[in-house]
């Protein structure tokens, strides 16, 4: 792997989530949270939200599948709280000490933040500080780097197609997509998934200004983020486990998600992407309904903010009438196999929180 988005993790465990009481294997983790010998502890995952007006902070316990019982989530916490005027500028951060007051009162107050401090958190980016670009793995090898450069510096040992290679030039290519030095930037990458047949490898890169000002604003509030990562890229991954949970038999499909500055449609086919759509056109359904005459997916899954939605005139039965699908509005409480009693309430039905939960799934092994 790259230079990656992620920070160190945090070692320390304060607790650990309790499995839904009415989910199968209780016994068994009662006795395993006593002895790891019998499967492994049951962790805190969440995800944290910093918008241009609100922070959006969430919450999931999760337990992995052991076989003595099947996976579980729970929904633990979901708040949102409003962010004073002078404290945000677009996606800067002009105050970190009133925004770190603010991330201690979405967890909860001084008493949640020390409850989840040994939870995997993951922080999000805006679309506007993060570019991302896919490009062919084989055409990424045949390009020189600086390694290659008569008097530049030399990659790390190793065979001219090993990692250290790769890593190369994909910092190269990063350096080209944002026309600043390495040092200034953050990269990770992926191995994309394709319906031709040709790998490829997905380069996303960010400032490092906008990712270490995050970090440092949580660690002011007492939070040890261990991942940063996109918006656009949370949103999709919280409605793909939409998907799986609500509609498993479905592989082509159309997500939606609306943000107060931006907008994207993805089109899903066998549950690989094969068309994006930003800002304007992705709010227009006319752009996707070619693909959906080809594809036939039968369901759209619409997440975000719903007041962007409808100022682009983005109405369930417009999306059905040009697409052909059936609307799901992304609900976070229906997820999860429980929510905490404490928080059973409307507000844990708001589809904005897809970013913040889909955040919190980095933490899922």
């Amino acid at each position: 792997m790259s230079t990656v988005f992620a920070t160190r993790k945090a070692v320390g465990r304060r607790e650990r989530a309790v499995a839904p009481s009415q989910s199968n294997g209780a016994a068994y983790r009662e006795m395993g949270m006593r002895n790891w010998l019998n499967g492994p502890p049951r962790n805190y995952i969440a995800g944290l939200d910093i918008g241009t007006s609100h922070v959006r902070a969430v919450v999931l316990g999760y337990g992995p599948s052991t076989p003595h019982a099947p996976s579980w989530m729970r929904l633990i916490h979901a708040a949102t709280v409003p962010l004073p005027e002078a404290a945000m500028s677009g996606a800067d951060i002009l105050e970190p000490h009133v925004v770190a007051r603010v991330l201690v009162d979405a967890f909860g107050g001084p008493e949640g933040v020390s409850r989840w401090a040994g939870a995997h958190l993951a922080i999000g980016l805006p679309p506007s500080t993060v570019l991302i670009r896919s490009v062919a793995l084989a055409e990424l090898m045949r390009r020189r780097d600086r390694a290659d450069e008569p008097g530049a510096w030399r990659a790390r040992r190793g065979s001219d197609f090993g990692l250290d290679a790769f890593e190369e030039r994909v910092l190269a290519e990063a350096e080209l997509m944002m026309a600043i030095g390495r040092d200034q930037l953050c990269v990770d990458w992926f191995r994309s998934a394709s319906v031709v047949g040709i790998e490829h490898a997905t380069i996303v890169t960010a400032t490092r200004q906008h990712v270490e000002s995050r970090v440092t604003t949580a660690a002011l509030a007492g939070l040890r983020v261990c991942v940063v990562d996109g918006h656009a890229e949370a949103a999709l991954r919280a409605c793909r486990l939409w998907m799986e949970v609500r509609r498993p038999v479905e592989a082509t499909f159309v997500v939606i998600w609306t943000h107060a500055a931006d907008a994207r449609t993805w089109c899903v086919h066998e549950h690989a992407v094969e068309k994006v759509l930003e800002g304007p056109a992705a709010l227009d359904m006319r752009n996707v309904a070619s693909w959906a005459g080809d594809r036939k997916p039968r369901i759209a899954v619409l997440a975000g903010d719903c007041t962007t939605a409808a100022r682009g005139s983005l109405e369930s039965n417009v999306i059905s009438r040009l697409t052909g699908c059936i609307v799901d509005r992304f609900n976070p409480h229906l997820c999860c196999a429980a929510v905490d009693p404490q928080r059973d309430d409307a507000s844990l039905e708001d589809a904005a929180y897809v970013v913040a939960f889909g955040l919190a799934l980095r933490g899922v092994a």
